[in-house]
């Protein structure tokens, strides 16, 4: 599969206006492709065995991710952990001929949804444990009136807590007690917003992004110059800080940040 990229210069790789070839790391642009390619070719032949053995109709099958990868967009080094589409959006695409039609659906899914999503798919709603966080959206998947679809999805970072040393060493290379929730965020049918805090409950960083206007996120919205935006995300983001019952609810980071 490397030979369908190793021909193909920086700027024929990275069509969005938002990547940084400069960096060190664009060189591995074709290795990325190429095992994309990869998957790409064993998921088919997955779906072709399962037609061969009479399964394709009956069988729910599912091809996800558990984040993105950055590259060289916005010139970030890490390739995941932030609120850029190309870190924090996956594909979601679900097959079950018997159920659902062939459709692009606007559903927003997140990861604790996947879990009670497909035990309905399976026929087992009614087996979907009370303690499951996410939330069933089969039914809004097929389709259904009045079924439940979530506004928003929420983003998190969290970083490692304090540090104890070894033998009485301050040389960082102790032991992690616990973990620093830095970030958290919303995305909705239009927006992305982050709020990043530094280790004393300051706000560090604010980042919102229309994702419509801005797909390639290159404009930051000044929070503090809109703040009937803002307050709408805001509000947003703590309903799904609610649902998850993260740190950020419990502790009430938002009113501790004056928002």
């Amino acid at each position: 599969d490397i030979d369908l990229y190793a021909g193909m210069s920086t700027r024929e790789l990275f069509t969005h206006e938002n990547a940084d070839t400069s960096m060190s790391k664009a060189a591995s642009a074709i290795y990325y492709f190429a095992n994309v390619t990869a998957v790409d070719r064993e998921f088919g032949r997955l779906l072709e065995e399962l037609k061969r053995l009479g399964l394709d109709d009956n069988t729910i099958v599912v091809f996800t991710a558990d984040h993105g990868e950055t590259m060289c967009s916005h010139g970030v080094q890490d390739p995941k952990n932030s609120i850029y589409s190309e870190s924090f959006n996956v594909p979601f695409i679900i097959r079950y001929p018997q159920v659902l039609e062939h459709k692009v659906d606007s559903t927003i899914i997140t990861p604790t949804d996947i879990m009670p999503t497909l035990l309905s798919a399976a026929g087992l709603a009614d087996k979907i444990p009370a303690s499951v966080e996410g939330h069933d959206l089969f039914p809004a998947l097929k389709g259904e009136d009045g079924a439940y679809r979530r506004d928003a999805a929420l983003y998190m970072r969290n970083l490692n807590g304090r540090i104890r040393s070894i033998n009485g060493k301050s040389d960082g290379q102790g032991i992690v007690s616990g973990f620093f929730p830095e970030a958290r965020g919303v995305r909705t049918d239009r927006y992305s917003m982050v709020i990043s805090i530094r280790r004393d409950t300051t706000i560090a960083r604010v980042m919102i992004f229309d994702d419509i206007a801005d797909p390639y996120q290159l404009h930051n919205i000044p929070y503090t110059e809109n703040p009937e935006l803002f307050r709408t995300l805001v509000d947003a983001m703590q309903e799904q800080l609610k649902d998850a019952n993260d740190i950020w609810y419990r502790e009430n980071f938002v009113e501790k940040l004056g928002l």
